[in-house]
């Protein structure tokens, strides 16, 4: 048995697949920090989903989730993880209902953190919002 929301962030890890520049590195709410070996990734979290009635018995959701792209670089960490954003985000953009699963999918925005190391390392994260019904009695359907 798996809630609606879970089934959506399977799909966003499963459209993400073949992401430039990640290969299978596409991880899911990492509970450990993420080893230098396992960058460069793409980390997929989802943040929060509010619900509303609408129409009985349906509830109108909307999840907010964001994918977190990690990159090293000594050249251009700034290009590198661009291009890798770039490739993330046409393929969630391309079906905005993820097979689907969602109503529609809406970008909210995008915040980059730079961090100081043996290499530089960027991280680039994009929020999402995804609105979708369930039955009020059945968060799986």
């Amino acid at each position: 048995m798996t809630s609606k929301r879970e089934q959506i962030m399977a799909q966003v890890q499963t459209t993400l697949a073949g992401t430039t520049g990640v290969g299978s590195r596409i991880y899911r709410s990492r509970p450990d920090p993420v080893r230098v070996e396992d960058i460069p990734c793409v980390i997929i979290d989802w943040l929060d989903d509010s619900a509303s009635y609408n129409t009985l018995p349906y509830i109108n959701r909307v999840l907010r989730f964001q994918i977190s792209i990690i990159q090293r670089s000594n050249t251009n960490p700034d290009t590198e993880v661009d291009n890798t954003w770039v490739s993330a985000y046409k393929k969630l953009m391309a079906d905005r209902t993820l097979n689907g699963k969602v109503q529609d999918l809406t970008p909210l925005g995008t915040n980059k953190q730079l961090f100081e190391a043996n290499q530089p390392t960027i991280q680039i994260t994009e929020t999402f919002q995804a609105t979708y019904r369930t039955l009020d009695n059945d968060p799986e359907n």
